[in-house]
């Protein structure tokens, strides 16, 4: 197996470097390229001037069949995702902060339940949304709490044109993995609808290594979900549209032993019911905006052997109302307010508890023609209950240094309110915690421009922060409790970019991504705290991603090496896990029925080099493993007026 694994690297890579020699091969008209689509949301692009983003690609997405946020976000970003393995927990690491503090926004709204106050992201399907970015940096001014080291942005917008499209995807694997996904899209000059579904079912059950060195299948691993998201809206009169989404999703999961137990019988399943009905108006100088949105959560968790059974249900209701104004052809206002009622029921709870927040929020904006470089001012007052909120802010400014050379430069004032679990959870929790705050600052230049048909972008950022009141589970005399234990100083630079050009017949794609994060305790617990000045647990100080691929002839071939640097897992930093180097590969072909309808045959190859790694102590992670999908594609708006020549 491990020969096999090395003749498909080998000749992966020898496809690669042929692609770099081929010069003169065909004509440029034979070869079309995979568009790439960037739907960026207003506000952000606006008002978020000085912060670094990045939106996700439809190659990324074509890459990775059947993906949940886990998959997607570390297809193209070197945020850490901390996981116990396929289908299993995922939490995001955003610049060295924690899960609580990376906001995931869906059209505007954030989605984590009030109780944990962050969201699993094993259980968001990407195929669900047109547009997936992520925003780095301190984004609390505009986005409210928990936004400290970014966010994550989930958004759908209709689209009122005549048209109509339908994308399957059917997938089988390695480990009893079996997925299919779908989105189909009608619409017309008054009416749009979306629908996209997602099902997977696996076993789960890959051999690893044990501590006798011996091979053995992990047991009790299998999960099964299924999810479902539905957008209708309508066109009014006078440019206005109504938007109404329902989304549904639901998993079951066994919870496999550590490998220092000998047995589990431990199960999760997780339902979730998310609804929002958005209303917007446009105008010529204004726009206005009115979301109403209503989540509610459930998790119930059973383990029979220490006798364990807890059920957790949680909802939020949240309405919103935004407007922004174009004051002349170079400013602009935002302003808006937004209210939330979180409300929780958990078995270790002493009663059920609720919190609501009141938050009013303004933005500005202004474009200095001369100097080529635009500014904006973001701030933020939220009153919640329990206890008060600094007053949030944000300044930044990006604009042209020397020809396509780019500079930009943000500083903001941040918080993170406690959950409910922190605050109410019994024995521990503690009503009187104070909000996280945090001060950021980051700076960056870049370089984007696209000579003919090739485009070019790279940019590098050096970033700043550091949080106040850091909340933290220490351990007591008879149970664990929570206090505002740390201060947290997070610092370190991003390097990424993106790269697509022709060489004769080839279109060549070139991704990559590198990140150095020293995120450290600045507070002493006591005099002899060994946390003192150390790195933060699970967070690698180094990241790095690279990504070639080319196309040809309907052919696309691309592979993907990750690296992620050791991770510490005691807060003194005396034991660790080791770093640890992961290769993927993808070929996939497109044929076409009727020279009209695309049908794509694609192979993903998952840790090629079968590596042996855990990202949690006593977790192990996936061998090597292989994915077959099939994947239809029709769009009407495509194939008016085409010839019958291979196009993607």
């Amino acid at each position: 197996m491990k020969t096999l694994r090395l003749l498909i690297v080998a000749f992966l890579m020898t496809i690669s470097l042929e692609g770099l020699r081929a010069q003169d091969m065909a004509p440029p008209d034979t070869t079309l390229t995979l568009e790439s689509v960037t739907i960026r949301s207003t506000r952000i692009s606006q008002f978020a001037r000085g912060q670094a983003f990045q939106t996700l690609d439809s190659l990324t997405r074509r890459d990775n069949p059947a993906a949940s946020l886990t998959e997607l976000l570390q297809g193209f970003s070197t945020s850490y995702v901390r996981n116990y393995g396929q289908g299993t927990l995922a939490t995001l690491s955003m610049r060295g902060t924690s899960a609580n503090h990376a906001g995931l926004i869906w059209n505007g709204i954030r989605l984590s339940p009030p109780n944990i106050g962050y969201v699993d992201l094993s259980l968001i399907q990407g195929n669900f949304f047109q547009d997936i970015m992520m925003l780095y940096g301190g984004s609390s001014p505009m986005f409210g709490s928990g936004s400290i080291g970014g966010g994550v942005h989930l958004n759908n917008r209709p689209v009122f044109q005549p048209s109509a499209s339908l994308d399957l995807g059917l997938s089988a694997g390695s480990f009893g993995t079996f997925a299919i996904e779908g989105a189909g899209t009608v619409s017309g000059n008054t009416l749009f609808s979306r629908t996209a579904f997602s099902l997977m079912n696996a076993q789960n059950n890959f051999s690893y290594e044990n501590f006798f060195s011996e091979k053995e299948k992990l047991p009790h691993a299998a999960i099964f979900k299924a999810g479902i998201i539905q957008d209708i809206a309508i066109q009014l009169p006078d440019d206005q549209y109504i938007m109404a989404t329902g989304w549904f999703q639901y998993a079951g999961r066994e919870i496999p032993p550590t490998m220092t137990e000998s047995v589990s019988e431990a199960q999760q399943l997780d339902r979730s019911w998310r609804t929002m009905l958005v209303w917007k108006d446009f105008n010529p100088r204004n726009t206005l905006e009115a979301r109403l949105a209503y989540f509610n959560e459930f998790t119930r968790y059973s383990d029979p052997i220490p006798e364990i059974y807890s059920d957790i249900h949680s909802q939020s209701f949240i309405t919103a109302f935004e407007s922004t104004w174009e004051l002349t052809d170079h400013a602009a206002v935002f302003a808006g307010t937004q209210y939330t009622y979180e409300y929780a029921d958990l078995d270790f709870y002493s009663r059920p508890e609720y919190q609501q927040a009141l938050a009013v929020y303004a933005s500005f904006r202004y474009y200095f023609p001369k100097i080529r470089w635009q500014f904006s001012l973001n701030g933020r007052q939220e009153m919640l209950t329990g206890y008060s909120s600094p007053f949030l802010f944000s300044l930044g400014a990006e604009g042209k240094i020397w020809k396509v050379l780019s500079g930009r430069v943000s500083f903001s004032r941040n918080f993170r309110a406690p959950t409910l679990n922190e605050r109410f959870w019994q024995p521990g929790g503690n009503p009187e915690l104070e909000p996280e705050k945090s001060l950021n600052l980051e700076g960056g230049l870049f370089v984007d421009f696209q000579p003919g048909d090739d485009s070019y972008f790279f940019q590098v950022t050096a970033f700043n922060s550091k949080v106040s009141d850091w909340i933290l589970w220490l351990p007591g005399s008879s149970y664990w409790s929570v206090e505002n234990a740390q201060e947290v100083w997070s610092r370190g630079f991003e390097i990424n970019g993106i790269q697509r050009f022709q060489v004769g017949e080839f279109t060549i794609h070139l991704a990559e991504s590198y990140s150095f994060t020293r995120s450290t305790n600045e507070k002493k617990l006591f005099d002899l705290d060994a946390s003192y000045q150390k790195q933060l647990i699970y967070t690698p100080v180094h990241r790095f991603l690279l990504k070639p691929g080319l196309e040809i002839r309907g052919y696309r071939l691309s592979l993907r090496g990750t690296y992620s640097g050791e991770i510490y897992t005691t807060k003194d930093n005396q034991h660790s896990l080791p770093g640890f180097f992961l290769l993927d590969a993808v070929i996939a072909k497109t044929l076409y029925i009727s020279k009209k309808y695309p049908l794509t045959l694609q192979l993903n190859l998952n840790n090629m080099l079968d590596k042996e790694y855990q990202v949690v102590p006593y977790r192990p992670m996936p061998g090597f493993g292989v994915m077959g999908t099939v994947r239809a594609e029709l769009d009407s708006s495509k194939f008016k007026g085409q010839s019958s020549k291979l196009k993607f």
